[in-house]
């Protein structure tokens, strides 16, 4: 398992002797926004309140493979690899700014940006999704969620819609397999339940099947 703390402090740590593995301790300046595995294990990506993200092979010593530097012009806040890739990453930053990269550890520049999606608003979260045969990404940005599209061959991202979801900025999503829906949740004290759907016109869309209210903001 993969931990981090809000002094940009990385643990590997395993469960069962509650023992860490490796600990990356100068890597980040500020607190770890988010940790993500490859499909083999042997890696890992992360990043923090800072401009670039960083990746990780866990049987080298115990610093960073290389630094992407100045990936975005303001906090990243979350990057994790394609599912079922090892050298395909996603990031997403509070300069509006979704970016595809691939990852090519042993070339002269490791990293290379392959695709940049603009969205309305800063970008809080974001989640993987296959619909129809499609990778799809849902971003949070500000009260919307948009939907993103990967291409065929796993090198582009399109924006196929945008949806004004909530009142105040949504901060995290989910996509709960079994039942087929996104759950969303924010600032302005709702979960709301989506079900995706095609329009007459082929776009894609999200219609809210139900929502709970609560006391307080969801962080």
């Amino acid at each position: 398992m993969l931990a981090g703390d809000k002094l940009g402090k990385i643990e590997l740590v395993e469960l069962k002797q509650k023992i860490a593995l490796r600990v990356y301790e100068n890597e980040h300046k500020n607190q770890i926004n988010y940790l993500d595995f490859s499909s083999s294990k042997r890696t890992f990506v992360s990043c923090s309140n800072e401009t670039s993200w960083k990746f990780y092979d866990i049987q080298q010593n115990n610093k960073a493979v290389f630094t992407c530097q100045a990936a975005h012009s303001d906090n990243v806040k979350q990057v994790e690899f394609l599912p079922g890739e090892d050298d395909l990453v996603i990031s997403g930053s509070q300069d509006k700014e979704i970016k595809l990269w691939k990852v090519q550890v042993g070339e002269e520049e490791p990293y290379q940006l392959l695709s940049t999606i603009k969205l309305p608003e800063p970008i809080e979260n974001f989640s993987s999704i296959t619909f129809k045969g499609q990778l799809l990404y849902l971003v949070a940005n500000g009260p919307m969620i948009s939907i993103l599209a990967v291409s065929d061959d796993l090198s582009s991202l399109k924006l196929l819609s945008t949806i004004h979801a909530f009142q105040k900025p949504v901060l995290k999503l989910a996509y709960d397999k079994v039942k087929e829906r996104v759950i969303a949740c924010g600032l302005d004290q709702q979960i709301k339940f989506f079900e995706l759907f095609t329009e007459e016109d082929g776009e894609l869309q999200l219609r809210l099947s139900y929502k709970i209210k609560l006391p307080k903001p969801i962080f």
